[in-house]
């Protein structure tokens, strides 16, 4: 690993040391510092802390602390290097659709694909025979992922005690709450047409959170209903915001029912809220 991630004799590194909570909010912060490591040098924001602050990361430090005195200075260098990273892996996701399944090489626009689940995309006959010992255990899976995940209509049962739904920003801190749920399209987007939501989770057992950039879009989906478990993947794959959030697709047909496209899970440079 880079000097900058090697860690030291009580498993820190050098970006623990701005994410104490008396440099973010007491300062004065060493901004210039967090510039000189996450910019030039790329330094890593997941290295775990082994003794001193029980295995977190400095980005598990600041995401915290962001949500309270909203991110900043050092938190906001970090929180930017977080989304860097989620888009470099939305970028990856999708140049290897763009490859051949079997051999890897760069496919054009007329390449031929699956029959069957449209996912699978080869140079040419060669390639798709040799991939079938494989892609058959995966065929069924994908096919089913590109047709989306419909989902029931959320649960009208009251909340427990005490427990809202509402969205929180890793990049200003900010949170607002669901007032109530609006399972519908937004009111000027059309039927079946897909449109972008953030999906947040923060456990396998607390309904995901799904809302819109306007808001008029939000409701949730409650452990055990259709597609939680498929979401919750996905957003547990999103390793540069620890699993907690991402972005996909949504539609709404003219029954109001709403389907989700996991497969089209990431973040790219114009998801900014």
């Amino acid at each position: 690993p880079p000097l900058t991630d090697i860690q030291d004799r009580v498993g820190s590194v050098s970006l623990h040391e701005l994410c104490l909570p008396q440099q973010i909010s007491g300062g004065p912060e060493r901004i210039d510092v967090a510039e000189f490591l996450l910019q030039k040098h790329r330094t890593s924001i997941h290295t775990k802390d082994t003794e001193d602050t029980d295995g977190v990361s400095p980005f598990q430090m600041v995401s915290g602390l962001g949500q309270m005195v909203g991110a900043r200075g050092v938190a906001k260098l970090i929180m930017e290097a977080a989304t860097r990273e989620a888009r470099q892996t939305t970028k990856a996701k999708r140049q290897s659709k763009r490859c051949c399944a079997n051999c890897k090489n760069v496919l054009d626009k007329e390449a031929s694909s699956c029959s069957r689940c449209k996912v699978a995309r080869y140079c040419g006959r060669e390639c798709q025979v040799a991939h079938w010992k494989e892609h058959k255990h995966e065929c069924k899976d994908l096919a089913a992922c590109s047709l989306g995940v419909k989902l029931d209509p959320p649960n009208k049962m009251k909340l427990p005690f005490g427990m809202n739904y509402g969205s929180v920003s890793f990049q200003t801190g900010g949170a607002s709450n669901a007032e109530g749920i609006e399972y519908k399209k937004p009111r000027n987007m059309e039927y079946d047409k897909k449109f972008v939501v953030k999906v947040q989770a923060t456990g396998d057992h607390v309904p995901i959170f799904v809302y819109d950039q306007t808001k008029k879009c939000e409701f949730y989906i409650s452990p055990g209903q259709t597609g939680f478990q498929e979401i919750l993947t996905e957003i547990r794959n999103e390793s540069a915001w620890q699993g907690q959030k991402t972005f996909m697709k949504v539609s709404f047909d003219r029954s109001g029912t709403c389907t989700m496209y996991p497969e089209t899970a990431g973040v790219k440079a114009h998801y900014t809220w």
